[in-house]
Order: structure tokens, then sequence, then C-alpha cells
């Protein structure tokens, strides 16, 4: 019978930030394709800002809850990530309204409102596989395995 505390089970944070971005990227590819084809050019770059802005704070959020996963920090971290991640595409569509360009006229609200609840979705089940696997090593160093 196998020792279930060496089993790592789960994601390595640098595995989920890969799958993150593979994700994001194919995603704003397809979106940004179709609102080229059906709003123009300026559509598409309305998407594509949206999903930059949606994977680098997803990406940041990831990496400050990745890494605090296995601490006596970790609540904190999961605050700490939700911050990050609802204050880049917050301030992105501030700013945009406030100044009412081409990329505000395009839909850059609604594109962001998308690309955020994706990348909410997968960052969460990404992070639940990375805090799975830094809880099974943290708990494997404990006893001294």
């Amino acid at each position: 019978m196998r020792n279930q505390l060496n089993y790592r089970s789960g994601l390595g944070l640098p595995a989920a930030c890969i799958v993150l971005a593979l994700c994001v990227g194919a995603a704003g590819g397809l979106a940004s394709f179709v609102a080229h084809g059906r709003h123009g050019a300026v559509s598409a770059v309305a998407v594509g800002v949206a999903a930059l802005t949606c994977w680098l704070s997803a990406t940041a959020a990831l990496l400050l809850a990745g890494r605090l996963a296995a601490t006596r920090w970790c609540i904190q971290g999961i605050m700490a990530a939700g911050f990050v991640r609802f204050s880049l595409p917050l301030m992105v569509v501030a700013a945009s309204a406030l100044v009412q360009g081409p990329l505000s006229r395009a839909g850059l609200f609604g594109y962001m409102v998308v690309f955020f609840l994706l990348t909410m979705g997968v960052e969460t089940l990404l992070l639940v596989g990375v805090i799975r696997a830094s809880s099974v090593q943290s708990r494997a160093a404990w006893r001294g395995l």
C-alpha cells in the first residue's frame, strides 16, 4: 500500500501559470477573431486589452495565493490575491469610462466582464490544485517524510 503523504496530487505553481496563460490566450484569440469580423479592428483591440488585463491580474493573484498556500499566511494570501484580482480590471475599466475613448465605445466593459469571469473560474480551479499539492508537501515535511 502506497503512503498517501508522499503522493503529490495537484499542480505546481509554474504549470498553473502556464495553463492560465494558454486558456486566456486561446479564448482571447478566438474572441478577438470574432470581434474583428463583426465590429472591426477597434473591437479586436478592446478584446486584447480585456484579455491582457484579466490575465495579468489573474496571474498575479495566482502567484500571490500560491506562494502563501502552505504557510500560516494562506488566508491572508487568498484575501490579498482577491484584492489584486479585482483592482487592475477595475482601474482599467474606470479609466476607460472616464476617457470615453474608442475602446470604451467598442465595448471594453463587456469584454472585461467576460474575461474576468473566465479567468476567475480558471484561476480558482488552478489554485485548488496548487493548494492541494502544497499542502501535501507541507504535511510530509512536517512529519519528517
